[in-house]
């Protein structure tokens, strides 16, 4: 029959074997710093991990002290270290004795190499950064399932604002298709007119929370149009998207309580204002209370045909006024109507004279037209008598006559040879002819 273990035995056993093995003592091991924290003593405690494993380390505070740069998560460092269990929980541990700085790790330059990217995109830019409702009335809580942070979210929202109706929707925090998760429900949220999202996990290592440093995760909130606050990690550990969220938290319950108001302080305030709008009332009510008690203590009030006797008088003095104006206006109306007539027997005495002067006119005219006419017409006649005595058909008539030539007229016998055909123009005709001869006046042929 094979021997009993106690549980302290079998882990003693492993540890003095580990301790007596040299192949694992004083070795040098290679890895990224993850979960590095300080012990209050500054024992120093953290996780070195690669690709594929991770191991638990230590390193005392006599150690520590020797190390001359700051550890922190995502470091490549070189350790020198003892491997051996811790027997309270029989957990295998790195013993560190010695620590450099190797560079830093592959997740730790791809977070920063995404970081000034997005940053020189804008995408991190305060001009884009949403507002959050004073007083919300649906909020979105997008976190891990059954999760602390969405424990500590809810506790919190019920604590402070109560009359908030809010909606739960678990999503994976951790693991390769984290990211895809939390985009599907960010959508879907994204067009339900919620007020707020709070989008939140606990802490961890960088490669538990790399899913919150996704490309297609940071450009997702970017665009949503339901201001969102990121609650990731604790308050040491930022993620990408913290930084293009529209507010950042420091943990998932001061995400809470950054967007929501604390319901009692809104009471105390409601009380405040209720009270003060008391006083106003109470001040209004006894100035009111007091002018009645005065006006009603007053003489006129008691006696109010006092309050009509200065108006009657001097309504009676305005009436006397009306009655004398309108005196005086019927008076100038009797002045303008004989004005009036006046003016208009003035004016059709005027317009008889005119008339008459332009008749008188008118018959001159026309008889210094018709005197002006008859001179034409002597003159006319005059004129016709003279052109007739001079017209050459007269001249013919009485005997004469005009001998042409190629239809020129023959003034002279030196215009005409003989043989040349001559038309004579008489007063009733013309006779063509033939010149057999010619004779100057002083009897020269």
């Amino acid at each position: 029959m094979s021997q009993k273990w106690s549980v302290k035995s079998l882990v003693a056993y492993l540890k003095l074997k580990l301790d007596n093995d040299f192949l694992i003592q004083n070795i040098n091991v290679v890895g990224e710093l993850s979960n590095f924290k300080y012990h209050n003593n500054r024992h120093m405690y953290f996780t070195l991990k690669d690709e594929v494993s991770r191991v638990s380390c230590v390193m005392f505070a006599t150690n520590a002290r020797q190390v001359n740069f700051n550890p922190k998560d995502g470091m490549l460092v070189s350790l020198k270290a003892n491997v051996s269990i811790f027997e309270s929980s029989g957990s295998l541990q790195l013993y560190v004795t010695e620590m450099n700085e190797e560079g830093a790790g592959d997740l730790s330059a791809r977070f920063e190499l995404l970081k000034k990217q997005l940053n020189a995109e804008g995408l991190f830019a305060e001009q884009h950064k949403q507002g959050f409702k004073k007083f919300p009335s649906r909020i979105a809580v997008v976190s891990g399932k059954d999760s602390a942070a969405l424990n500590d979210i809810l506790t919190t929202l019920e604590r402070r604002w109560p009359i908030a109706t809010v909606n739960v929707y678990p999503s994976l925090v951790q693991g390769p298709e984290a990211h895809l998760d939390l985009i599907s429900n960010l959508i879907k949220i994204d067009n339900q007119d919620y007020d707020a999202i709070i989008l939140a996990r606990g802490g961890g290592s960088i490669e538990d929370l790399w899913a919150f440093n996704e490309e297609s995760l940071a450009r997702v909130i970017y665009n949503l149009k339901t201001p969102i606050i990121s609650g990731v990690g604790h308050e040491i550990d930022f993620t990408i998207s913290d930084f293009v969220a529209d507010l950042r938290a420091p943990t998932p319950t001061a995400a809470a309580e950054l967007i929501t108001p604390n319901i009692t302080d809104v009471k105390a305030s409601f009380k405040q204002y209720e009270n003060s709008l008391k006083e106003r009332m109470n001040y209004q009510l006894n100035n009111a209370s007091q002018l009645v008690y005065t006006y009603s203590n007053m003489a006129s009030f008691k006696h109010p045909e006092l309050l009509t006797a200065t108006y009657q008088k001097a309504l009676r003095l305005n009436a006397d006024k009306l009655q004398a104006y309108q005196s005086r206006f019927i008076e100038n109306i009797n002045k303008y109507k004989l004005l009036e007539k006046s003016i208009i027997a003035s004016a059709n005495d005027i317009i008889n004279i005119e008339v008459n002067k332009t008749a008188l006119l008118k018959q001159e005219l026309y008889n210094n037209i018709n005197l002006f006419e008859n001179k034409l017409k002597a003159n006319f006649s005059n004129q016709l008598q003279l052109l007739d005595s001079y017209s050459p058909i007269n001249t013919l008539k009485r005997g004469y006559s005009i001998v042409e030539h190629n239809d020129q007229i023959i003034k002279s016998v030196k215009d005409i040879n003989i043989n040349d055909e001559i038309k004579v123009a008489l007063g009733d005709g013309h006779i063509i002819a033939s010149v057999i001869g010619k004779e100057e006046n002083d009897g020269k042929l």
